[in-house]
């Protein structure tokens, strides 16, 4: 039985980006062969290129967080954009993100301490990695800006092991 399923732009612009997340560069290239024997030389190379910039290294920015909000635990799925220190504080850092499933941009504030990180969405929403892993990638970006987080251990920032 064949069902007719409605969906708004929204529903399929959502569906569509998540699907180009999930790709990975392998896809890409061998996307980009087939076109390649079929004599579509330009479009295997916009495959090849899309590959370089989408395919694989996207995956290593995307976390999910759990967010505490009138007292209900929410998980959203995001894509790490940048990490940037508050000026006036030297403990405070804003880690700002998109949301994939709808692109919404969503702001953590992130206080620093030695040996731990409170998140905070939009300033009052308590809020952690989901995973270990989503808190390594959050560790790893804080590296890349030169910041010491060698004495944060992930377990002790991550809602699997620490909770809320």
């Amino acid at each position: 039985m064949r069902r007719i399923i409605r969906l708004t732009e929204r529903d399929l612009t959502r569906l569509v980006k998540r699907t180009i997340t999930e790709l990975d560069r392998s896809t890409y290239e061998k996307a980009a062969d087939v076109a390649g024997e079929k004599g579509f030389n330009k479009l295997s190379d916009r495959f090849r290129e899309h590959g370089k910039e989408f395919g694989l290294g996207q995956e290593k920015e995307n976390i999910i967080m759990v967010v505490k909000h009138l007292g209900q635990e929410k998980e959203i799925e995001l894509r790490m954009i940048s990490l940037k220190k508050e000026p006036n504080s030297t403990t405070r850092y804003t880690l700002e993100t998109e949301d994939l499933n709808d692109g919404i941009k969503r702001d953590f504030e992130i206080d620093k301490f030695v040996d731990i990180l409170d998140f905070y969405l939009m300033g009052n929403h308590p809020s952690l990695p989901a995973t270990r892993k989503d808190a390594i990638k959050v560790l790893k970006m804080f590296e890349g800006k030169g910041v010491d987080v060698s004495k944060i251990d992930p377990r002790s920032i991550s809602y699997d092991d620490a909770g809320l």
